[in-house]
């Protein structure tokens, strides 16, 4: 059973290494935690690939930092939408 934890877009897409191809609805990115982050020591990274593509919002981080095993889902993708509008995803648990 999958338990959603939250829904959001990836923040920081235009900050990132960037999407060279078309992400599709249920594909599962990787996360990776960034204690020594100098901006924000709870930050998350979302990875395709070994690609960054930005981080999980700041003001989720916090709360999704001490989870383990969280998987993040492509919900949707606008290629053409504005970079903080591009990938929506979802962070959930199985259960």
């Amino acid at each position: 059973m999958k338990v959603v934890l939250s829904t959001f877009f990836i923040a920081g897409v235009q900050y990132s290494d960037g999407v060279s191809s078309i992400l599709y609805k249920g594909e599962i990115l990787l996360s990776q935690k960034e204690p020594n982050n100098l901006i924000d020591k709870y930050a998350i990274s979302i990875y395709r690939n070994n690609i960054k593509l930005g981080y999980i919002p700041r003001h989720l981080n916090r709360k999704l930092y001490n989870i383990k095993d969280i998987l993040i889902e492509v919900e949707e993708y606008y290629p053409d939408a504005p970079p903080w509008e591009r990938i929506l995803v979802s962070v959930f648990l199985e259960e």
